[in-house]
């Protein structure tokens, strides 16, 4: 017995990606630079505006490599992006430790943060306005009575093991305390 054999409509396998009667995307409409030397469809002032309003989802690379790093050596009780001033990576919340991952570039680390050459002055501004943030989040935190943990995105890369042990230290003043 023979099956059926199914057959796409005409133009949705061959050809290019977007060609066919039933695509709703023509192939000049998906690649209009190479057609028209233009590089972008509008103007500089309304790119910055839609890229301003992206939303980045935190330092997911980062956070991931210290949380198996944590995991691997039993160190538990956390919750990730607490309620807390700063929205902290990870928290433990009995012992009210906050740890922060920062990411070399985006936070200006002294080893690392090399200026990009164009628009100089507004990355220098955003560096400084998150540093700012981050001495401001850090003190409202130690005022609550939190402990402050920050984590350079190069000692996970360099030294994992230390990062992990400034939070299992931090976890144990708390533990340690007579009155806890």
């Amino acid at each position: 017995m023979r099956s059926a054999m199914w057959t796409a409509p005409a133009g949705q396998i061959e050809g290019w990606p977007g060609e066919g009667p039933h695509s709703a995307v023509r192939p000049s409409e998906v690649h209009p630079a190479k057609e028209s030397g233009v590089t972008d469809r509008v103007d500089s002032e309304t790119r910055s505006r839609m890229m301003s309003s992206i939303r980045g989802k935190g330092n997911a690379s980062t956070e991931w490599a210290l949380r198996a790093r944590l995991v691997a050596n039993g160190v538990s009780g956390f919750t990730l992006h607490a309620n807390l001033p700063g929205s902290p990576d990870f928290a433990f919340p009995e012992e009210k430790v906050a740890v922060f991952t920062d990411g070399c570039y985006w936070h200006g680390c002294p080893e690392h943060y090399t200026q990009p050459d164009n628009n100089r002055s507004f990355w220098a501004e955003k560096i400084r306005t998150n540093r700012e943030r981050d001495h401001r989040v850090d003190q409202e935190l130690r005022e609550a009575g939190w402990t402050v943990v920050r984590i350079w995105e190069h000692e996970l890369d360099r030294c994992p093991g230390q990062a992990v042990t400034r939070v299992r230290e931090a976890i144990q003043v708390y533990r340690s305390e007579p009155d806890r």
